[in-house]
């Protein structure tokens, strides 16, 4: 998509090198074994078997999910089995596993409450369902050009459930001087999308 405003250009283009979400770690761990994918962080264990006989790394655990994967014309990931989908379980299995540690769990909900195993299971979950969204998701990244073709602005990593959302979270992050040509860009992918 290309929209021009007050002489300036306006580029929107599917972002080849989108941000990996689990570079950064973060307070959960997901540790995934597959033969064919390098999945989740950085995983110290040979098997899921080795990582359950870490007594010292179980003791260590504040909340734990099972981390399922559907490799069917794409992959899917999920905190429940694939059944509706794949009743037979041909496609689909448990790859992983997604747990907090206690010490980073009473860091973020101040204490080992079972309410804050409720927080700390549901953000789990919620986790689960970004690398889902990661995977199969299309990302976008923007640029920004004057008259002359010189670069002025550029980001990346824009991803929504529609264009127009992804125009608007891009908006949003511009600067208020580029805010014209996304209200436009904005106005012409609504019209498209009816």
């Amino acid at each position: 998509m290309r929209v021009k405003t007050k002489g300036l250009t306006l580029h929107i283009e599917i972002d080849e090198y989108p941000p990996d979400l689990r570079s950064d770690g973060g307070l959960n761990t997901m540790l995934c074994w597959h033969r064919r994918y390098n999945l989740g962080d950085k995983n110290p264990y040979e098997s899921s078997r080795d990582f359950y006989s870490d007594k010292e790394l179980q003791d260590s655990i504040f909340a734990i999910r099972k981390v399922f994967m559907l490799d069917h014309s794409g992959l899917s990931f999920s905190s429940a089995p694939f059944t509706a989908v794949d009743p037979q379980g041909w496609d689909s299995g448990v790859i992983g596993v997604i747990y907090i540690a206690k010490d980073n769990a009473k860091r973020i909900y101040g204490d080992l409450s079972e309410e804050s195993k409720q927080k700390a299971d549901n953000d789990l979950i919620a986790e689960i369902d970004e690398y889902d969204r990661y995977h199969n998701t299309q990302y976008y990244n923007y640029y920004i050009e004057d008259g002359e073709g010189n670069p002025l602005d550029a980001s990346g990593g824009y991803y929504g459930d529609s264009m127009t959302e992804v125009l608007e979270v891009m908006r949003d992050c511009a600067e208020k001087e580029y805010h014209p040509l996304f209200d436009k860009a904005i106005r012409q992918q609504s019209s498209a999308e009816m």
